[in-house]
């Protein structure tokens, strides 16, 4: 329960003028007051304040009718289970690319699960074998 509303500073002054070129300087690429680094694609500053792990996470917590076997799906395990065997409880963030493209800079990303990424040897006769191993 508040008791007392008050301004407690000032809020910054807006943006104003026309918006800035990207400009690359080593491992980082500012655009205004935003510095990103390349190597990332993560944003480590802005303004004066430094950032640190800034990232979009994608999660949901199984609830308590995911746990349970569905009226509508007698013969399926529970959908938390499903989640789990698809690894949808365990996604990556992958950098795909950083780009300026005009007065703009685009960070492209891939989020998925971890996939496995299996392992050929040949053995014997030459005949391959298969064997997957998890990635991390």
């Amino acid at each position: 329960m508040a008791w007392i509303q008050r301004v407690v500073a000032r809020a910054p002054a807006g943006l104003s003028g026309p918006p800035a070129a990207p400009l690359e300087r080593g491992t980082a690429v500012h655009v205004g007051s935003l510095e990103l680094d390349t190597r990332t694609g993560m944003p480590v500053r802005l303004g004066d304040v430094a950032l640190h792990d800034v990232a979009v996470g994608l999660w949901r917590a199984p609830t308590e009718n995911d746990r349970g076997v569905g009226w509508d799906e007698p013969d399926l395990p529970p959908q938390a289970q499903r989640w789990q065997a698809a690894r949808l409880d365990d996604l990556r963030s992958r950098l795909v690319s950083v780009a300026t493209e005009g007065q703009s800079v685009v960070v492209r990303t891939r989020v998925a699960p971890p996939c496995s990424t299996p392992v050929w040897s040949a053995r014997g006769a030459g005949r391959p074998t298969g064997t997957p191993s998890r990635s991390t």
